[in-house]
Formats: structure tokens, sequence, C-alpha cells
């Protein structure tokens, strides 16, 4: 007689081998990602800022940028930044670290999302895994999602995972006293996080409050207000707090990122959301079907409200009691969020990264409610060939052409970020050969940056970051900020009150008329007065030749340099008067009687 498993055990297996192989999934997911990418040894130049402060506070400097010493928060997850400094606390390799903490947390959000797929298919009574198949293959179809989750080690990964719990907590708040301290705990941490939880936690709370409003429990009725309570104490404790030490009540970024007017904000924020619909005919499809489903919904809800006038919070409760129609409210807040602040700059959409899975989440859901009596998967049992055949050609479609940018693409034509992981080793690198250059002064000149995270860690004294991030005189300057998303917080006139010694910029290339560096600086490198104060030229060190290093020397400092008969400066571009030719003559143009370069 053939032995059989029970069928409660037999579902528990299921369930454990199902997520063994998405973790399993993840991991090799994750390495193919890493490889694409150019197997990079950092995190992007932006973690680098991170890790600039995390280094700072694990050994004892406190929460302040390279060595400049200025009390900033030129980051946006508080949290993150204590989590790097405990791996880098922890361990010599603080960046290991902080990758095993970022898989992890991927690994988490997706057990939350499990999680939600299999309470409403025991709810109705269905097994879970054909759902969590189709939810795995959505994933894991994404390359931008792994990517900006693991190995670029930006706050993106932490974020995600508490938009998941939070997720959870919408869809099904916790009875007993345990869970409503966890779930407490989580809405406090959550400020801490990013600064959208201000925006996202509210609309948590609402929506618990909405499923509870007609709760038989008394206690339970208190639980919204309690969630409120602890949200809004936590985030005036941090607001306390960021006055007491940088002296502001929002973070530097803010300052720095996001226009003051709300109508470029707007545009500029639609602009990339609309980017990232384009993105992939798949996330537009799911999106559109997400938005006309609420329409739908929503309208037919409120339309038969108004005919028979029923108890309101009872008709909204029984429409949010499935979890579908709230993961729909989540997943449109969280759309709307990032064109709120004006989207972001990068490749392959970090902002909208957390929003993925819940479209995918969505998806699966209203999979799983349209197919009510199960019909579905019986004639998937019946016709196994054909259901195979689908099942590959889905497989081939999700990796090569779901997305612009797919597993496919990543490896024929190249990674859009890799250049992101070259300006962090670059900022590393630029860092120490600074250092070795000037070590044998007194003190080190101070230096202009446009991208300030990998040099912050390496060079051992002044950065200036010109885009105002890690410089809050940049970042509280007047301005309109418009111009390149996210550096366009420089002012000239911001940067003649605050003069660095050296601006690591380059003037275009000869016969082009413009470059990044001449755009994010609004003009200043074709300005006469900048012309006729500074030099671009190599400087180097009589004892190590090998450190000389080609940037923009204010003419200040090099006249400081002359009395150093060890340093020797040669121009390599000449001022013209109208733009930085290439020194055909070769050695130092003619100077003024103050010392100030005299235009060819």
């Amino acid at each position: 007689m053939e032995a059989t498993i029970p069928e409660a055990p037999r579902r528990k297996l299921e369930l454990v081998f199902m997520t063994g192989i998405f973790m399993v999934s993840l991991l090799i997911a994750t390495w193919l990602t890493y490889h694409l990418h150019g197997s990079p040894k950092t995190g992007i130049d932006d973690a680098n800022i991170f890790f600039s402060y995390a280094e700072n506070l694990a050994d004892g400097r406190g929460l302040v940028y390279g060595h400049a010493g200025e009390r900033v928060e030129g980051f946006t997850s508080m949290l993150w930044v204590l989590i790097c400094a405990l791996m880098f606390q922890l361990s010599g390799g603080g960046e290991r670290g902080v990758f095993v903490i970022s898989f992890l947390l991927l690994c988490i959000t997706q057990v939350v999302f499990l999680t939600i797929i299999r309470r409403q298919a025991a709810s109705l009574g269905r097994r879970s895994w054909p759902y969590e198949l189709v939810f795995f293959l959505l994933v894991l179809s994404s390359p931008a999602y792994i990517s900006w989750m693991t190995i670029t080690l930006m706050d993106t990964c932490l974020w995600g995972t508490i938009v998941a719990f939070l997720l959870y907590l919408a869809v099904y708040p916790p009875e007993s006293l345990c869970g409503r301290v966890l779930a407490t705990c989580l809405v406090a941490i959550a400020p801490t996080a990013r600064p959208e939880a201000s925006l996202f936690v509210p609309l948590v709370v609402v929506l618990v409050w909405i499923r509870t409003r007609i709760s038989t429990c008394s206690n339970f009725q208190w639980f919204p207000a309690i969630l409120f309570g602890a949200f809004a104490l936590s985030l005036l404790t941090l607001t306390a707090f960021r006055l007491a030490y940088f002296g502001y009540p929002l973070p530097n970024t803010y300052y720095a990122k996001v226009s003051p007017s709300l109508v470029y904000n707007l545009f500029s924020g639609a602009r990339y959301a609309g980017k990232f619909l384009a993105e992939s005919a798949l996330i537009s499809v799911f999106f559109l079907g997400l938005a006309v489903n609420a329409v739908l919904t929503f309208g037919s809800f409120f339309s038969s409200a108004r005919r028979s006038k029923p108890d309101v919070f009872g008709r909204i409760r029984g429409l949010l009691a499935d979890p579908e129609p709230t993961v729909s409210v989540v997943a449109l807040a969280l759309f709307i969020m990032p064109i709120l602040t004006g989207g972001d700059h990068f490749a392959l959409f970090r902002f909208y990264q957390p929003l993925f899975p819940v479209l995918c989440l969505w998806f699966v859901l209203s999979v799983g409610k349209i197919e009510q009596s199960g019909s579905l998967l019986r004639a998937a049992r019946d016709h196994s060939l054909r259901t195979l055949t689908i099942f590959l050609v889905c497989m081939t479609w999700f990796l090569s052409s779901a997305y612009t940018t797919s597993w496919v693409s990543l490896r024929l034509k190249g990674s859009p970020i890799q250049h992101e992981f070259g300006i962090a080793q670059n900022g590393l690198f630029t860092g120490r050969k600074l250092g070795r250059l000037f070590r044998d002064l007194p003190d080190y000149p101070s230096i202009g940056v446009i991208v300030a995270g990998g040099i912050a860690r390496s060079y051992p004294g002044r950065i200036i970051d010109l885009m105002g991030l890690n410089t809050s005189f940049i970042a509280h300057f007047p301005g309109d900020r418009r111009g390149v998303k996210n550096h366009a917080a420089f002012e000239k006139e911001a940067f003649w009150a605050i003069e660095p010694d050296i601006l690591l910029a380059s003037p275009p290339a000869e016969g082009q008329s413009a470059n990044f560096s001449s755009q994010v600086l609004k003009g200043l490198l074709f300005e006469p007065r900048f012309g006729t104060t500074w030099r671009y030229g190599t400087l180097t060190s009589g004892t190590d030749p090998g450190a000389g290093f080609e940037a923009f020397y204010s003419t200040k400092f090099l006249r400081r340099m002359d009395k150093e008969e060890r340093y020797r400066f040669e121009d390599t571009r000449i001022w013209t008067g109208k733009g930085w030719a290439p020194d055909c003559h070769g050695g130092k143009p003619k100077t003024s009687a103050d010392g100030e370069q005299t235009p060819r």
C-alpha cells in the first residue's frame, strides 16, 4: 500500500519548497546582475555618500561629510546610514556587509509579498503555488528591480522592505498584542528610512483605521490612533534632532534637489513617470489595468452609496476586506509620490522600484479574483503541453523583450548604470591621488566637486559639494533649482562666496560648446571673471612626479604654490576670452602684475 503525505504537511512542504526555489532564484539573479553591470567593487557614487557618513559615525566623528567637519544631512535615509555604520564598525570590509544586508532585505521583501498571496489563496480554499510562480516570474523578469535592490548598495532595498511590511499591515491589521507592538515599531521606524514615509505612513494608518472602524473589539479600535501617535512622535523627534544637530528641519538633500516651484516639480515628475511607464509594456499594462479597475471599483462604490445611503464605513471596510483594492490604493500612492518631488536622474528608475513588486502583487491578486471557479487551473492541468509551451514563450518574452532594459539587452548593449559604479571608483582613486599630491603641505587645499561620493571617503582635506547635497551653504543659497535633475542647486554667486582652491571639472573638448561640467555649473566656466582668475592644467610635485593632477586651479592657490619649490604647474588649456583652447605653446602663459592669467 502506497504511503501518502497528509494534506496539511504536504502544503507546508510546498510552501517551503517554493520559498527555497525563489530565494535561490534571487541569488542567481543577483549574481547575474553583478556580472552584467561590470562586477563593481563598491556601490554607485551616491551609495559612497552614505558610506562617508557611516565611516565617520563609526569612527566617532559624528554625522559629517568627508573630512569637512560640517554637520550636514546629505543623505536621504538616517536608518540606512546607521545600518551602514554598524556594518563598517563590525567589519573592515563594510561594503560586503552592506551588500549582504541588501540581499537579505530583498529576500525578506519577497517573503512578505508571498505571505499575502498565500493568505489570500488560503481564504479562497486554493493552493498558492501557481500564483506564487507567476509572482516569481514577474519579479525576476526585471533586472532594474534586482539591480537597485542589491548591487547599488543604496537605501532602495530598505525602503522597499518597509513598503512591503506597511502594505501587509494595511491588508492584514494585527489582532494580537505582539503584532500590534511590532506594527507600532514599524510605523515609528519608517520616517527614518525615507522622507516619503511622511506621506505614505498616514495613508496606511487611514487604511488600517477603515478596516477596524466597525470592529467589535474596543481596544482594537484604538489601534490606528496608537499607530498615528507613534508615527507623529517619531517624526517630531526626528525633526527636533535635525534642528538641534544640523540646524534645519528637513534633509539637506531636499533643499538641494527639490525646486521651490510645485508646477516645475509636477511637470518634471510627470515626465519621469511617463518614462517609467514607457520602459516596459508589461508595467504599462499593469498600471493601466490598475488605474481603470480603481476608477470603476470606487466609482461604482460611491454611486451606489449615494443611492442607498448605507453605513459608509461598513461599505468601505467591506470593499477593502479583499486585499486587491488595498493593494491598488497603495500602488497608486507609490506611483504619485515621485511625481510630487520631480522624479530622479538615475537610469532604471530608482524611485519606482519599490512600486514594481506591488504592481506584480496586484496582478496576481487580480488573476485570483477573476479565476473564482478554478477553471483556469483545471484547464492548465488538462492541457499540460500547451501550458508548458505558453510558459516557455512567456519566459522568453520576460527575459528578452518585456523591458527596454532586459536581461538580454544588458548582455548585448551593456549596463545603463555601469558608469555610476565607475564614477565611485574614480572618486576613490582621485581622492587618494590628491591626498598623495598634497601630503607635504601643512593644510590640504579645499576642493570643489560635482560628484561627491567616492572622493569623500579618500581625500583627507575639505570638500565642497557644488551640487549642494553635502554643503549646506550651497543647498540653502537662493535659486530656482531648475536644470539637470538633482544637479541644479549650483549658483555662480554661491561659488564665488565659497570659492575653493581646486575645481574638479574640465572644459568641453575641442570643437564642443558644452559638456556635463559646463551644464551643471551653469556657464561658470565661460565667464570672463572665471577665465581670468582660474587656470586649467596639471600640478605636479617634484618629490612625487607620478602624483600630478589635471584640474582647474585658482590663481590665488597657485600663488601660494609658487612659494613651495617642489610644486610645478603647467597649463594644458588657455582662456582665450571666449573659451578654453589647448595650450599649443606649452609652459605657463603670461601673467599680469597681480598674478592673473592674460588671455591669448
